[in-house]
């Protein structure tokens, strides 16, 4: 059996920023480790929640993943780092702390589009 990807709680952010809160830096830690120390590679997701604009959202979601991939690429080459933003598309409608965040989802790549990867990982529920 293939070995089960590994699972980080989520990176949250304050609304409106893609600033990595100092109270989050345990999550990118431990990505860190995982990386340097196996041939994992990992998707950054975006998520934002549905406060204002969508499209504004969707930005936000890709500055907030850039922002984690970024702190993982200082330890490994970026083809391992990918980034995928969502935006506001999964958010459940409140301003919710738990729709601002950024997922870690680890795989390994077999040319599976990265949609695919994010969706079957079931790290975010109805990702497709």
């Amino acid at each position: 059996l293939p070995a089960r990807p590994p699972m980080l709680p989520a990176v949250n952010f304050d609304t409106g920023s893609s600033a990595i809160p100092g109270s989050e830096e345990a999550s990118i830690t431990r990505a860190k480790e995982i990386l340097q120390t196996s041939d994992w590679s990992v998707v950054v997701v975006g998520l934002a929640d549905a406060t204002g604009d969508a499209a504004a959202n969707k930005v936000l979601s890709e500055q907030r993943a850039e922002a984690v991939a970024s702190r993982l690429r200082q330890v490994v080459p970026s083809s391992r780092v990918i980034v995928y933003s969502v935006g506001e598309r999964l958010a459940t409608g409140g301003p919710d702390f738990t729709e601002r965040k950024v997922e870690f989802v680890f795989f390994h790549p077999t040319g599976l589009p990265i949609r695919d990867v994010v969706a079957r990982s079931r790290a975010i529920e109805d990702a497709r």
